[in-house]
């Protein structure tokens, strides 16, 4: 719980010096929560490109991630584009029972996608997937 307050408290300093100090322009197009998700996750990044159309934004990093966003802002999918995702993102993103499921096979530094869709979270590790049903609250590889 400390943590995850710790992490807004943070990500709100970030936003302010990501927007005090950046010249990128794709940078200020981002809505405030899609920015606020880059900064807290991927902090000192460059925004190469940033397309919108009705239902989805799409967000790609200067060698890092592509990160896609529905029409309220919440992520659809965290594609490292061949580097790991970061463990806050998991810790934070994640329900419990998925993240305490990598923790427990010690995956968690080997996580290189997160998508969903629906109810329906995929995990893509280096050689293997596994998937999280939010509504039955299972997982499965």
């Amino acid at each position: 719980m400390i943590r995850k307050i710790f992490g807004v408290l943070l990500t709100g300093v970030f936003v302010l010096m990501a927007g005090a100090c950046s010249s990128n322009n794709e940078w200020n197009e981002l809505s405030s929560p899609i920015s606020a998700f880059v900064t807290r996750y991927f902090p000192f990044s460059v925004v190469q490109s940033y397309s919108k159309d009705k239902n989805v934004s799409t967000v790609i990093l200067k060698y890092g991630p592509k990160l896609t966003f529905n029409a309220s802002d919440v992520w659809l999918d965290v594609d490292g584009r061949g580097d790991v995702l970061p463990e806050d993102f998991l810790f934070d993103q994640l329900p419990d029972m998925l993240y305490d499921y990598l923790e427990s096979m010690e995956e968690l530094n080997m996580v290189y996608r997160v998508n969903r869709a629906d109810r329906i979270i995929d995990v893509y590790l280096a050689n293997d997937k596994v998937q999280y049903d939010e509504l039955t609250m299972t997982i499965s590889e």
